[in-house]
């Protein structure tokens, strides 16, 4: 009702429409902790075997009769194979807690690198919007190219947010992978076009738009494009249904960037609708 206050009082403004786009399956997506739990768990059944083994060995030791020397090693090589069995799931407990948190910082150290490759290529030449940046040997050949090849950047200073985006034929344009730029959006160098952006909202590494629902009407969104600087001011803001579907009201003389992500708790998901403020 909010969205359509204004239409019920008659004060329309020319250019003022809706149009209803395919939006992918945007989700609330949850970090699984699954990986963390199983490490932990290997880790203390480990840390517990190796007391509980020691333990029993004292007692053993301690308590029996004496044995050949024979029975003797024979006993202690069962302690120690037990022993170092322990001491492997301890290890492998460690490694798999090593290896989830390793990952992290080594997918996020590399969103930071091609972004960084973003801007050294900027400064150097102009971008092609409709393809994805890489470097070609004389044969025509991908040379010196890394997994994301961003041709955007999107910055939301409210949130200290900052993401590359890569082309809207690349792989990695998904939700499941990136920001994704919607197929029926236009690039920020078009007049009175709409970037439409979606992502998924959550605590997992994939959901980038998690704090979206902070910034309000009022606050900028910046895009970095083809060696220009695009500042949007927030507009409107929005919930509709998560129908697979998003209607998108804007005005359609003015140059519109769209972000659209769920809402946690509900079933709806959220649209906001911001207009080009400056080029530099």
């Amino acid at each position: 009702m909010k969205k359509y206050g204004y239409l019920l009082l008659g004060l329309v403004p020319i250019g003022v429409n809706a149009k209803t786009i395919s939006t992918p399956n945007i989700d609330v997506v949850n970090e699984s902790y699954f990986v963390y739990i199983l490490g932990a768990l290997v880790l203390i059944i480990g840390l517990f075997l190796v007391r509980f083994i020691n333990k029993q060995h004292k007692i053993k030791k301690s308590g029996r009769k004496k044995l050949s020397l024979r029975e003797e090693h024979k006993n202690d090589l069962k302690y120690k194979r037990a022993y170092v069995s322990s001491i492997l799931m301890i290890l492998a407990g460690i490694l798999i807690l090593i290896g989830k948190v390793g990952y992290v910082f080594y997918d996020n150290q590399r969103d930071k690198n091609s972004i960084s490759e973003f801007y050294e290529k900027e400064s150097e030449e102009s971008i092609d919007p409709e393809t994805d940046v890489a470097e070609l040997d004389d044969n025509g050949n991908v040379i010196n190219n890394t997994k994301y090849d961003y041709v955007m950047v999107l910055k939301i200073p409210k949130i200290g947010f900052e993401r590359g985006l890569v082309s809207k034929d690349s792989k990695y344009n998904t939700v499941a992978k990136n920001i994704q730029i919607i197929a029926e959006s236009d690039m920020p160098d078009k007049e009175n076009g709409n970037l439409i952006l979606a992502g998924h909202s959550g605590n997992s590494r994939i959901s980038f738009f998690r704090r979206l629902v902070e910034v309000g009407v009022g606050d900028e969104v910046i895009v970095d494009y083809n060696g220009k600087t695009y500042k949007y001011i927030i507009n409107n803001t929005y919930d509709i249904p998560k129908t697979g579907q998003a209607e998108i009201v804007r005005d359609s003389n003015k140059t519109t960037l769209t972000l659209i992500t769920c809402r946690q708790g509900t079933n709806n998901q959220v649209v906001m609708i911001a207009y080009l403020d400056s080029v530099a």
